[in-house]
This record gives structure tokens, C-alpha cells and sequence, in this order.
């Protein structure tokens, strides 16, 4: 089975006008997905994709590619709440791998 996750907020203006349901949305909503698929999968044939916005990583750099290693610009609270997500996701795929 295939996830691709892409049902977390991304408008800055929703993290400024409502942290908590931001921050539910974005680091509690994708745990639980995270947790419905490790708790029905049952080999490793399975992949989850969790697709973010360019907000986490910054401006592209000359090569023009987003990276999970790039350092988290320090733009405004929805960088940390966005990377914590997806940190969330690494750190798992990395423990049941």
C-alpha cells in the first residue's frame, strides 16, 4: 500500500491566526498517520510520502533542489512546526525500516 500525505496545513496565515490547530494539524495529523501505517503494515513493500511546502527549506539554492539536510530557514513558526513533521516521519521510517 502507497500513502502520500498531503493534507496538512500550509498557509502561514492559519499558523499566525491559530497555532494550536496548526500545530495539530500538521505534527498530531501526521502521527497518527504514521501510526495507522505501522500498525497495518506488515513488510517493508509499503511506502509513505509526505509532501511539505518550500516554506520549511527556504529560497532554492543554485542547484535548485529542496533537501530533508538543508538547515530550517528562520523565516517565521511555521518552519518548525512543518520540519517537526516531517523529522517525525524520518525518525520512524528509520526505526521500522
Amino acid at each position: 500500500m502507497h500513502v502520500i500525505h498531503v493534507a496538512a496545513e500550509s498557509h502561514v496565515d492559519n499558523s499566525i491566526s491559530s497555532p494550536s490547530e496548526y500545530i495539530t494539524n500538521n505534527i498530531v495529523g501526521t502521527h497518527n498517520l504514521l501510526e495507522i501505517c505501522r500498525n497495518t503494515w506488515k513488510d517493508n513493500s509499503n511506502s509513505f510520502h509526505h509532501i511539505s511546502t518550500d516554506e520549511v527549506f527556504g529560497s532554492l539554492g543554485d542547484e535548485g533542489f529542496y533537501s530533508e539536510q538543508l538547515p530550517m530557514p528562520k523565516i517565521h513558526h511555521i518552519v518548525p512546526v512543518k520540519h517537526r513533521a516531517i523529522r517525525l516521519y524520518v525518525a520512524i521510517e528509520k526505526t521500522i525500516a
